[in-house]
């Protein structure tokens, strides 16, 4: 379930108390910038965080990532989804902060603009004061869910969102050609320089993470990422997905990673067009690259750009 934020008064009391508790004989905090899933965007945090586990059923719900630290009042989940048809910050965020009895509120940090709103949700039978942050960034929406523990957890979490910033142009693109895939720790490196392109909320939903095209090149692909759901495995993934199109996922081996391939005749545009499908694991993730081939020397490309899949 998709969580929310807390309360702006908390936000403004805490850059008080930010600044009145700081002094010059203070150690800064050592810090680490975290991707805001492909959006993008990234903040600034403690380098005590680390990510955590997600669910299935996170990832069905358009979050990308958990973090949290032994040593902070705070935990955050990181959602990203691409916008629908005549949505905006504003009506997104309305919409959203009206489910908890909540009106959103607008403000900015580092020239980025926000909504935010605060409610108060339950995880495993105990009730959080939570702080929802959401900004755009091209086609996608980044939220921000604070989960507040604590007296002094409001100045962590404005010490954290004061940091926000936008290192991409407002789409996702690739200079070069290596490409990472999704927040996974995989990556592929392409003959010819791939660019992003445009995903919908109807992609987003079905855990499709970027869309890569070149001038260069007759193949286009998907990137789709999710986390695992229990009792799966590669096979069993990879065996019920090829299933779906008659076809037989096979394993094979690429530098020290175990990779299902199957190929497939797909749809697009009322086109018909062979896709190569390789799955693979990332942790507790699975990711998922689809190549749609045009041309007669399309699959050889694409057996090339497989063969440099590493991590």
């Amino acid at each position: 379930m998709k969580k929310i934020l807390t309360s702006m008064v908390a936000i403004l009391v805490l850059v008080c108390a930010v600044s009145a508790c700081s002094s010059s004989d203070a150690a800064p905090e050592e810090t680490q910038t975290i991707d805001l899933g492909t959006s993008g965007m990234t903040m600034d945090i403690p380098a005590s965080y680390a990510a955590g586990d997600i669910t299935a059923e996170d990832t069905d719900e358009s979050q990308v990532a958990y973090y949290a630290s032994e040593e902070s009042l705070v935990d955050f989940d990181v959602y990203q989804w691409a916008k629908a048809e005549g949505e905006t910050l504003e009506s997104v965020a309305a919409a959203e902060a009206a489910e908890y009895g909540a009106e959103a509120t607008a403000a900015e940090f580092n020239g980025v603009a926000c909504m935010y709103y605060e409610t108060v949700e339950e995880s495993e039978g105990a009730e959080y004061q939570t702080a929802t942050y959401i900004f755009e960034n091209g086609d996608f929406f980044v939220e921000i869910v604070f989960w507040l523990d604590g007296n002094n957890a409001a100045d962590e979490v404005n010490a954290m969102i004061s940091t926000i910033a936008v290192v991409g142009s407002g789409e996702i693109t690739e200079e070069g050609t290596e490409i990472t895939l999704g927040t996974s720790s995989l990556k592929i490196t392409t003959p010819v320089t791939y660019t992003a392109g445009d995903i919908t909320e109807e992609d987003t939903d079905e855990n499709q993470v970027a869309y890569y095209a070149s001038e260069e090149s007759k193949v286009d692909f998907d990137v789709y990422q999710w986390a695992k759901a229990e009792g799966e495995t590669l096979e069993s993934v990879a065996a019920d997905e090829a299933a779906e199109y008659g076809a037989e996922a096979e394993t094979m081996t690429v530098g020290d990673l175990t990779v299902m391939k199957y190929s497939a005749v797909e749809e697009s545009e009322g086109t018909e067009y062979t896709t190569v499908t390789i799955i693979a694991e990332d942790g507790s993730d699975f990711v998922e690259v689809v190549f749609w081939l045009d041309g007669d020397d399309a699959e050889a490309f694409v057996n090339s750009i497989i063969d440099t899949l590493t991590r």
